[in-house]
């Protein structure tokens, strides 16, 4: 319930730290260790996110560090980067509607460095996917993370040539939902 009233505490605190196992069985009213309701504890239920994002927003107005612990912090598939905190994409978080939370699979250090976006076709030509990946090939020589959808086309070749140098993909259906299937391998790249 305090996460409901983070406006009102953020005056009475130095932090915010979310413990998540019982936030979701509070949200969920269900015990994640009482295999009768255990399945109904999704940490990942909009009820659930969007109390996470309301404590990570006050914490970012009212400048207070947020933490994540609990099962939902651990896991080792995807880790929360908080708005507010100090591995959250600087650049992203200076945008007035910024997410208040990212999933991120991977090398989140990426999400610090300077990038670049490389988008384009999806139904794109041979030409225009071999451009894509020199183009990619040098930002990324040049010391930019390319960043790009997981799109079939111009976004596969720009990660596809930035893997060594460092590339984020943004995947709109989150990150267990790879689209395409067909780029599932480079996700797991």
């Amino acid at each position: 319930s305090a996460a409901l009233l983070a406006d009102q505490l953020a005056a009475k605190v130095d932090f915010f730290s979310i413990g998540t196992n019982d936030l979701i069985q509070y949200v969920m009213a269900s015990d994640r260790t009482n295999s009768a309701v255990a399945k109904l504890a999704d940490p990942l239920h909009p009820a659930v996110l969007h109390l996470i994002g309301h404590v990570c927003r006050v914490g970012k107005e009212s400048g207070l560090p947020v933490s994540l612990c609990g099962e939902m912090a651990g896991n080792p598939h995807a880790v929360p980067l908080l708005l507010g905190a100090a591995d959250y994409p600087p650049l992203l978080a200076t945008i007035s509607d910024a997410p208040p939370f990212l999933w991120a699979i991977g090398d989140i250090s990426l999400a610090q460095r300077s990038s670049v976006a490389l988008v384009g076709a999806r139904n794109s030509s041979a030409l225009g996917c071999r451009m894509a990946r020199r183009l990619a090939r040098g930002l990324g020589e040049a010391g930019l993370v390319v960043a790009s959808g997981l799109a079939r086309g111009i976004d596969a070749a720009a990660h596809e040539a930035t893997l060594a140098t460092g590339t984020i993909a943004a995947q709109a259906g989150g990150v267990d939902v790879i689209y395409p299937a067909e780029n599932a391998g480079l996700a797991r790249s």
